[in-house]
């Protein structure tokens, strides 16, 4: 069996497979993901939290296309895909790093799980993937927007307090 070492998984081809991973066993995989995370772990810890939140999503909106879309397992989503299962292993997660998810990693995850490269990046990007450009101003409002949204109580409040104060008048 041939597998890769650790140092192998850095040199431009990572997050992307070779042809050993074909043979290297679950344990294999396992010990290449774990150093992945180690590697990881500070970057990881010192990320904003909407940008860990955004990766988090991806790697949801992923696992759900790949058990809905394709109905394969996480070691055939990489082959067809062409990615590390590791790296996918690691991406489901949630623990994937910003500079991993590349237009051409996007592209690669949809053929793999069969989803579009749109919803994806949906996932991953909220309202802003489907709307490209917009001014922070638009930003600001459409954040007021969902605030808004999420608690209507407090609006409705106040206008249901009119509407019994005019009704105990008549």
């Amino acid at each position: 069996m041939t597998t890769r070492n650790d140092g192998d998984s850095n040199s431009g081809r990572w997050p992307f497979r070779d042809l050993s991973m074909d043979a290297e066993t679950t344990v294999t995989m396992n010990q290449r993901m774990i150093g992945q995370l180690l590697r990881r772990e500070t970057k990881a810890a010192n990320l904003p939290a909407w940008q860990s939140k955004s990766l988090i999503s991806l790697g949801i909106e992923v696992t759900q296309s790949r058990e809905a879309n394709a109905g394969v397992s996480l070691r055939e989503a990489a082959k067809r895909s062409g990615l590390d299962p590791a790296f996918l292993a690691i991406l489901e997660a949630g623990k994937a790093v910003p500079e991993e998810i590349t237009p051409e990693v996007l592209r690669a995850l949809a053929r793999g799980v069969k989803a579009k490269t749109s919803d994806l990046k949906s996932a991953m990007y909220g309202e802003e993937a489907k709307v490209p450009g917009r001014t922070r101003l638009e930003k600001v409002i459409d954040i007021l927007i969902l605030w808004w949204r999420s608690c209507p109580g407090f609006l409705g409040r106040r206008v249901n307090r009119r509407r019994r104060s005019r009704r105990k008048r008549s």
